[in-house]
């Protein structure tokens, strides 16, 4: 199915305030690509599958376990999985990136 530039822009933006309203609660998604976002017969769009979903303890909480679709993951957790000692860690920001690859 093809959307319009209009669609996308709707649609993305659905997805953006849902991945806001995670983190607002300081929920790490930890796995957002395509398969995960659903769309409903009047075009609302709903995130789904936080099964890998991780809740920080607070805004500036890290977190440094690798889990998620690699084709989607942040460097940073690409990294932390090539280097398991390499101590990095990571935070919301995971989520924006995948964002971009969802919107690509």
């Amino acid at each position: 199915m093809l959307f319009s530039e209009e669609e996308v822009l709707s649609k993305f933006t659905q997805i953006c305030l849902a991945v806001k309203h995670l983190h607002d609660r300081n929920i790490i998604h930890r796995d957002l690509k395509d398969a995960n976002v659903f769309l409903t017969k009047e075009g609302i769009c709903k995130l789904g599958d936080l099964g890998v979903a991780r809740v920080m303890n607070s805004t500036v909480s890290k977190a440094n376990t690798v889990c998620g679709t690699p084709t989607h993951m942040a460097p940073e957790i690409l990294n932390i999985k090539v280097n398991e000692n390499s101590g990095e860690t990571y935070d919301k920001k995971c989520d924006i990136w995948s964002l971009g690859i969802i919107l690509y």
